[in-house]
């Protein structure tokens, strides 16, 4: 991914259990009535994809076996965030590469225990992902569902 100027390199991850054909989403914190998909920022030295594997890690416990990698966005996606919301002033949004993902293994929904990044999860029809989303997100929600319509709707094997 190509660094643009004052945006965060990070990835995004869409899980979905294919049986349901619903997407695993997240509630940051008890405070915070909005929800997300997991995502999180690249570290020096790593790999699109080895972010995103120690990302998810971190934000959901699931490891590589427990997930298939069924499709990585072509372009990536771009969003500002209000300066309310900026937690490094030099940085003023974010540039993801995406990364849809079939669950093998399925983190219960409800409430989360001992995770920094989330306090409970929930699994959605994915048209419902953009209503639930912090209001400076839900365009860029409404793309990535747009992009991965097609491969969200197919049962994958």
């Amino acid at each position: 991914m190509k660094a643009i100027k004052g945006y965060r390199s990070n990835v995004g991850m869409i899980p979905i259990d294919t049986l349901t054909n619903k997407v695993l989403i997240g509630r940051r914190s008890n405070k915070n009535p909005y929800w997300q998909f997991p995502q999180g920022g690249i570290d020096s030295g790593e790999s699109e994809q080895e972010a995103m594997y120690r990302e998810l890690n971190e934000e959901t416990g699931l490891t590589i076996e427990d997930v298939q990698l069924i499709a990585i966005s072509r372009k990536t996606y771009t969003y500002k965030t209000p300066l309310r919301f900026r937690k490094f002033p030099k940085v003023v949004g974010q540039q993801q590469r995406w990364f849809l993902l079939k669950l093998n293994k399925l983190p219960p929904p409800g409430p989360v225990e001992n995770n920094v990044e989330f306090v409970e999860w929930a699994y959605v029809q994915p048209e419902e992902a953009p209503k639930l989303v912090i209001p400076f997100k839900r365009k860029l929600y409404q793309q990535l569902l747009r992009d991965f319509n097609d491969l969200l709707l197919s049962k994958h094997s």
